[in-house]
């Protein structure tokens, strides 16, 4: 299962994907599309817009315009145990080496792709997933005390600190902090 670096690389690789108008989506593997049928989300991408991409934990989702530029459903992006963010500028340039492991593609006008990469099935597309389920910092949000009575408020480096405490050994606090 991708570990939480890997899932933001993801997250970051989608940001490529954003305001790029989608011409079309192959959604007809019956794994990853599930509960939908195929042509579901089809229906609801083409001729609109990936406008954002969010993360927590490892759960991934974009947020989406119709062709009209209004709010649509939201796309949830799970990666599964082998999974990965493929964007490509320009799919004629550099086609799939394998093809079949292509879960789901998204096709935009100016020729790019954006691809779910897995050699294993277990990722998953889904419209309008459920953000309330996704742990205790979704439903409290960040800025907001945890039990323990700490906020979140670090970024980059700063992160595993925040989260899991200082590092010590022996007494003495490891820090990669100059």
């Amino acid at each position: 299962m991708p570990e939480l670096p890997e899932v933001e690389l993801a997250r970051r690789t989608l940001d490529e994907a954003m305001h790029r108008v989608i011409r079309a989506v192959d959604d007809t593997d019956d794994w990853v599309r599930r509960p939908h049928r195929p042509g579901d989300i089809t229906g609801v991408l083409v001729g609109g817009t990936l406008t954002a991409a969010h993360r927590t934990g490892k759960t991934m989702w974009c947020e989406t315009a119709d062709a009209r530029g209004e709010p649509g459903p939201t796309l949830g992006v799970h990666l599964g145990m082998g999974g990965r963010i493929v964007v490509v500028d320009d799919a004629a340039d550099r086609p799939a080496a394998t093809p079949e492991w292509d879960r789901f593609t998204v096709t935009f006008d100016d020729g790019g792709q954006l691809r779910l990469f897995d050699k294993r099935r277990p990722g998953r597309v889904r419209l309008d997933p459920d953000l309330d389920t996704l742990g205790p910092d979704r439903q409290r949000g960040a800025d907001q005390p945890r039990p323990n009575g700490s906020v979140l408020t670090a970024t980059g480096h700063d992160i595993p600190s925040a989260i899991y405490g200082p590092l010590t050994t022996g007494g003495r606090t490891i820090s990669d902090k100059s």
